[in-house]
């Protein structure tokens, strides 16, 4: 009873994140330069698979080109929701409608993040943590720095 009223809840969240387009989506294909310029870099990490960001990625960060995803943040944020819900399915529910509508505008940039997240991942078929996407077509499963990942890009591995 509980993940269906948290199915509700999360679909609210989901279609906010899901009605803004995922950067870099259609349009034409642009191949990128041998210089192997980094143009947006994404990271997939859990609770218990972290990944270690030193300079290089706090640049990307700071200049908007690093997206770093928990995908064990939505479940987190839904937990909050579920609290103290009754058994019964429409008083859940009810209760469940209400809380979304009282959530702040920092609440709701959280579940847009994790949504966001979780679109992302999906469109990138990530089956593990920690995962590194750079520019959107190159996936870096198992490293243990964002920079190893880097590094692997840019030595054309």
């Amino acid at each position: 009873m509980n993940r269906q009223v948290l199915a509700m809840s999360v679909g609210f969240a989901l279609l906010s994140a899901m009605a803004a387009p995922l950067a870099g989506q259609g349009g034409s294909a642009k191949v990128l330069p041998d210089t192997r310029e980094i143009v947006r870099v994404d990271v997939f990490v859990q609770d218990a698979t972290p990944i270690a960001a030193g300079g290089v990625a706090m640049a990307l960060k700071n200049a908007g080109t690093l997206d770093l995803y928990n995908l064990d943040e939505m479940a987190r944020l839904n937990d909050r929701l579920a609290v103290g819900l009754p058994t019964d399915e429409a008083r859940a529910s009810a209760m469940v409608a209400a809380r979304v509508n009282e959530l702040t505008e920092v609440q709701m940039a959280a579940y847009a993040h994790a949504a966001n997240g979780q679109a992302r991942a999906n469109s990138f078929k990530i089956d593990r943590t920690p995962a590194v996407v750079i520019n959107e077509k190159h996936v870096y499963y198992g490293a243990t720095s964002i920079e190893y990942a880097i590094g692997a890009f840019r030595a054309g591995r």
